[in-house]
């Protein structure tokens, strides 16, 4: 088209001819630079933030950071609750001393019995009660003027008599262990004053139950209280039971009594005291260990997002490296493509130029310098290679964090074997105290 244009144009418009052509060649040219200028600006803009981005996760002061704020944070919790601990430390220290105290003042050796489960306990005790009831009404059922509902009451009132006195006999004996002579004194006199009384109390329930079987025998009534009256006399004065089975209510009696005596006597430790003061020790142990407890699981918790933010920073540092190192191969090669676009466009003009002016005897002149202005086809060389020359340092940034990780990882060891000391495990309560 421009030769033909050319080719019919007289001679004093050539110039002009000359010149139009040129700049259609520009026109053609120059956007097309604009454009690359442009692509290859926002592709090494993208670039250089992927490839800072990858060198932040390869160095290790980011991986530092997280892990130094997480021990700080567990160092100030750990210092906001150091009074409490040390509260409940002195606390079972003190009661510790004073069993041991207790212990080696009174020469004891035999560890103290744990207190017993006073519901089952209670149970146990309301279970005998019941069996001698039930053993009791069929003793009294033709005894009672009120028939078998009379007998009911009666037996349940004497169970449960018998049963709490002889079980004040077997508790109260423990106080003979005692030190103290007026603890002694004590539990002998309540021992034999309380025997007394149970045993003149089956005498009087044997002569009362013979009182209302010779009464009935007889066709006669009986107020209680005077048959309550007579049944002491007649123990008082040691006279025989009218048959067997009155007696025999008595022994009954007497070896349901034992029974209770020797619950009293267990309920507890033998020596006064010894198992309220190890239970002390025990429950100041589960207070301490409770309040340790949550340090300890925070340290352990802390520990092991150390370790795993170590091995995940160990894991993929080498894989972050090769790709830091593959983006920046590929922004080179993306350079060196936009340069050969640049020179190919630059020889494309000279070209057209010159084909021009062979071809119709033109004098279009080449203004290469502006189009080079216009492309800069280096312009982009020195940045590109900067950020080549920071991305080769991956590998090394890659070693080095490798390096760090594992020397930090021994460091915040015994940074959180300093906190743990406060919760490590102590010795078997039991064996400080000795049972």
């Amino acid at each position: 088209e421009w030769r033909d244009h050319r080719t019919d144009a007289n001679d004093a418009d050539r110039p002009s001819v000359d010149g139009e052509f040129e700049a259609g060649v520009r026109a053609k040219l120059v956007p097309l630079l604009q454009q690359a200028r442009n692509d290859m600006s926002r592709r090494l803009a993208a670039f250089k933030r992927q490839i800072a981005a990858d060198l932040a996760t390869i160095d290790f002061d980011r991986t530092y950071s997280k892990i130094d704020r997480l021990v700080q944070d567990l160092e100030v919790e750990l210092m906001q609750k150091k009074g409490e601990i040390d509260h409940a430390r002195t606390e079972l220290h003190e009661y510790e001393n004073e069993f041991k105290i207790y212990r080696e003042k009174r020469g004891l050796i035999a560890p103290a019995k744990p207190i017993k489960n006073m519901a089952g306990y209670t149970i146990d005790l309301f279970i005998l009660v019941i069996v001698e009831s039930f053993i009791n009404i069929y003793f009294f059922r033709e005894a009672t003027e009120d028939g078998f509902f009379g007998a009911i009451i009666i037996s349940f009132a004497i169970s449960l008599i018998n049963v709490a006195g002889f079980f004040i006999v077997g508790y109260a004996t423990k106080l003979m262990h005692s030190i103290y002579v007026a603890s002694k004194i004590v539990s002998v006199v309540l021992v034999l004053s309380v025997t007394a009384f149970m045993a003149l109390s089956h005498l009087v329930v044997g002569h009362y139950r013979g009182l209302y079987l010779v009464a009935a025998e007889q066709n006669e009534t009986v107020d209680m209280t005077v048959a309550i009256n007579q049944a002491i006399q007649r123990s008082l004065n040691v006279e025989i039971f009218p048959d067997f089975n009155s007696f025999l209510l008595i022994i009954i009696g007497v070896l349901l009594g034992i029974y209770a005596v020797i619950k009293g006597y267990n309920l507890g430790d033998r020596y006064p005291g010894y198992s309220n003061k190890r239970h002390r020790v025990l429950e100041a142990q589960k207070t301490f260990d409770r309040k340790i407890s949550a340090i300890a699981k925070k340290v352990k918790k802390t520990q092991q997002a150390i370790y795993s933010s170590v091995e995940a920073y160990m894991g993929t540092v080498g894989s972050k490296a090769a790709i830091v190192t593959s983006t920046a191969t590929e922004l080179a090669n993306a350079e060196s493509l936009y340069q050969n676009f640049v020179n190919s466009v630059s020889n494309a003009y000279e070209t057209a130029i010159h084909e021009y002016n062979r071809q119709s005897g033109g004098a279009a002149r080449s203004e290469q310098s502006q189009l080079e202005q216009t492309a800069h086809a280096l312009e982009f060389a020195d940045d590109v290679a900067q950020t080549v020359v920071s991305a080769q340092t991956a590998n090394d940034l890659a070693a080095a964090g490798k390096e760090r990780a594992n020397a930090c990882k021994e460091a915040f060891e015994v940074r959180l074997e300093g906190l743990s000391r406060i919760v490590s495990p102590r010795q078997p309560v039991n064996d400080r105290i000795g049972g």
